[in-house]
C-alpha cells in the first residue's frame, strides 16, 4: 500500500512537471509573437480590431467570406490550428497545423478563424474584413479606402480601435523588436552630432531658402538648443493620436514639438487648418478681451493702469489670459495621465522686457519688437528683468521659472522660434515646415509693442511674422515638450513618423 501511494505521489509530480513546463513554454511563446506581431502596442482584444503583420503576409481576425480571393484559411479544432489553402473558387487543399508561436497566439486570443491574406493592405481594407473579436461587424470607413497612408504602410501592423461613440479610428505602428525602440534625443541629433549642420540663410534676417532643410543649433535658458529649419521632411511625430513636427531640442533634452494634424495620428493629412486647435468648438481666439490695456499683452497678466501703481503690478501673472485659458482646456480634454506624464516641463517664454527706455501707460516697445524688427536678430534665451526674474518664464514647476503654469505644461511657440524655423518679420515664406497645414493667421506668445493699443506676434496665412492685436480672433496652434527619455519607432517621415512609445 505504501508503495502504490510512493508510485501516485512520483506520478502526480511528474505530471504537474510537465504541464508546468508546458504551460511555461506555451506562454514564452505568446509573448514573443505578441512582440513580433506589434511591439506590445495590442490593446485589450475587448475594444480592438487588429490585423496582424507575418511575413509578408497579413493575419485578419474575421468571419467573412471571402471567396472573392485567394487566401490561407487558419481555423480550429480543440486547442489546435489548422492551415489550408483556398483557391479563388472555394476548393480547400489539404490542411496542416499552425507552428507553436501561431497556435499559442491564436490559442490565447481566442480567436475562431483567421485568414492570412497574400496581398497589400488597402486589398485588405476594400474586402471589408475586420470584424470584432466576438463576431459583430465594425462600421467601414469608405475615407480610407483612397488614403495615402494605406499604401505607404504595408509594412506595418494597424490597430483599429472602436470608441465609445462609434466613431472607428486607424492607428499605425511599425512591427519591431523591443531592440528597435530608441531614444528620441539621440535619434534626432545622431551619434556625436552628426545630424547637426549650418544654416545657409541668417534667422531672423533671412527667411529660409527653398532648398533649405537643415538641423542647426543655437543657445537657450538651458544650455545648447538644436532647431529645425527650413522646408525639413524627417521631424513629423505621432503622440497623444495626433501627428506634431519637431521645433527643436531644448537644452535640457526634452522634445518641443508643435500640432500638424490635429484631426487623428496621420501625417499625409493635409489641410488648411489642421495644424489648429479646436476647443469648445472653435479652433481660434482672442489672446486676451481689449487692446486697450497693456497687461493684455501677457500670456498671464496683473494689474493695468489707473489701478496699477507701476510697470511691475501690469507684469505679475495674477490672471490667466484668453488664450491661456483655452490651452488649458485643450490641454484637458487630449492627454490622460499616462500621456501626461510623458510630457516635459520647460520654459515658455512670454517676454515682458522692455526695449522702450521709459515705457508709460500708453508707450511701450518690448524686448521682442527690438530682436524681430529693428536687430533682426531672434534668440531663445527668455531675458530677465532686475528683480522679476522669472516673470516671463512660464512652468509648471518652480525653479528655472516661475511655476505658475501648475500642471499645465503647455504653451504657443515664440516669433523668436518661428523666426528660427525660417520666418522673418512682414516677409511671406511659403517654404518651412511651419507653414504647412497652417495656412491662417496663428498666435505666437511673444509681446510687441504698447501704443494705445496692445500687439503680440502672430504668423500670417502667407508664413511672415507680424504684430496683432490681442483682442483679434487668430487660430490657435498648440506646443508642448517631450520628455528626453521617450522611445519611438519611425524616421521622422511623413510616411514613416516618429511613434511616441506610449
Amino acid at each position: 500500500m505504501k508503495n502504490n501511494k510512493g508510485f501516485v505521489l512520483i506520478e502526480t509530480i511528474i505530471v504537474i512537471s510537465i504541464l508546468t513546463i508546458g504551460l511555461l513554454s506555451l506562454y514564452a511563446s505568446y509573448v514573443l509573437i505578441m512582440r513580433k506581431a506589434n511591439n506590445s502596442n495590442i490593446p485589450s482584444p475587448s475594444n480592438s480590431y487588429i490585423a496582424y503583420q507575418v511575413g509578408t503576409k497579413y493575419i485578419v481576425n474575421s468571419n467573412s467570406h471571402v471567396s472573392n480571393k485567394a487566401y490561407t484559411e487558419v481555423y480550429h479544432r480543440g486547442d489546435r490550428y489548422y492551415i489550408r489553402e483556398v483557391s479563388k473558387s472555394g476548393s480547400p487543399s489539404t490542411s496542416s497545423e499552425c507552428n507553436e508561436e501561431l497556435n499559442s497566439l491564436f490559442l490565447n486570443l481566442n480567436i475562431e478563424k483567421v485568414y492570412y491574406i497574400d496581398m497589400n493592405i488597402s486589398d485588405v481594407f476594400d474586402s471589408d474584413l475586420l470584424l470584432s473579436f466576438d463576431g459583430s461587424s465594425i462600421d467601414y470607413l469608405n475615407s480610407i479606402k483612397n488614403n495615402a497612408d494605406i499604401n505607404m504602410i504595408a509594412e506595418q501592423t494597424i490597430i483599429v480601435k472602436t470608441l465609445l461613440n462609434g466613431k472607428t479610428e486607424f492607428s499605425f505602428y511599425q512591427p519591431s523588436s523591443e531592440a528597435d525602440t530608441v531614444p528620441l534625443r539621440s535619434t534626432v541629433i545622431g551619434s556625436n552630432t552628426a545630424n547637426i549642420s549650418h544654416t545657409s540663410t541668417t534667422p531672423g534676417a533671412e527667411i529660409s531658402s527653398t532648398s533649405e532643410k537643415v538641423l542647426a543649433a543655437t543657445m537657450d535658458d538651458y544650455g545648447l538648443s538644436y532647431y529645425y529649419r527650413g522646408a525639413v521632411e524627417n521631424n513629423y511625430l505621432v503622440f497623444a493620436n495626433m501627428c506634431w513636427r519637431i521645433v527643436r531640442i531644448v537644452g535640457n533634452g526634452a522634445i518641443k514639438i508643435v500640432l500638424y494634424n490635429a484631426d487623428g495620428p496621420s501625417c499625409n493629412e493635409t489641410g488648411d487648418l489642421k495644424a489648429f486647435a479646436t476647443i469648445n468648438g472653435l479652433n481660434y481666439a482672442k489672446f486676451n478681451p481689449s487692446r486697450n490695456v497693456m497687461a493684455y499683452t501677457g500670456f498671464m497678466y496683473g494689474n493695468d493702469y489707473p489701478s496699477a501703481t507701476n510697470i511691475t503690478e501690469i507684469r505679475q501673472n495674477n490672471t490667466d489670459s484668453t488664450i491661456l485659458t483655452a490651452l488649458k482646456d485643450w490641454y484637458d480634454a487630449k492627454f490622460d495621465h499616462n500621456q501626461r506624464l510623458l510630457i516635459a516641463d520647460v520654459i515658455w517664454c512670454n517676454d515682458k522686457s522692455f526695449y522702450t527706455t521709459n515705457p508709460t501707460s500708453s508707450y511701450a516697445d518690448y524686448s521682442g519688437y527690438r530682436r524681430i524688427e529693428i536687430d533682426k536678430s531672434p534668440s531663445l534665451i527668455c531675458p530677465t528683468i532686475e528683480g522679476e526674474e522669472l516673470i516671463s518664464k512660464y512652468t509648471s514647476s518652480y525653479g528655472i521659472g516661475n511655476g505658475e503654469l501648475a500642471q499645465y505644461k503647455i504653451g504657443l511657440l515664440t516669433a523668436d522660434e518661428v523666426a528660427f524655423a525660417g520666418s522673418m518679420n512682414q516677409t511671406n515664406n511659403t517654404n518651412y515646415y511651419l507653414y504647412e497645414n497652417a495656412k491662417g493667421v496663428w498666435w505666437t506668445m511673444t509681446p510687441d509693442i504698447f501704443r494705445s493699443s496692445a500687439y503680440v506676434y502672430a504668423v500670417t496665412s502667407s508664413g511672415a511674422l507680424r504684430y496683432q492685436a490681442v483682442d483679434s480672433t487668430s487660430y490657435i496652434r498648440p506646443a508642448i515638450a517631450l520628455d528626453p527619455a521617450i522611445e519611438v519607432l519611425g524616421n521622422g517621415t511623413k510616411t514613416n513618423p516618429y511613434m511616441v512609445i506610449e
